[in-house]
């Protein structure tokens, strides 16, 4: 509990544009995970968790608008 907090005041304080760069990495990343998983590759599944939470996050940030740096 005390990280996903720690990941939201963190994404608070990023830019609009900052926001939408780190969506997109954590998208590519969710992808390179989820091809790894297909091939049966050393990943652990509960990153791909992680990553879809941190998503969430940076979507909901950016659809209320509650960012301090325009």
């Amino acid at each position: 509990m005390q990280k996903k907090h720690k990941n939201l005041k963190e994404f608070k304080q990023l830019t609009k544009e900052e926001r939408e760069e780190r969506i997109i990495d954590l998208k590519k990343e969710l992808i390179f995970i989820n091809i790894k998983l297909k091939t049966k590759q050393n990943s652990s599944s509960h990153i791909v968790r992680k990553i879809k939470t941190q998503i969430a996050q940076l979507y909901t940030l950016q659809t209320l608008g509650l960012n301090n740096k325009n």
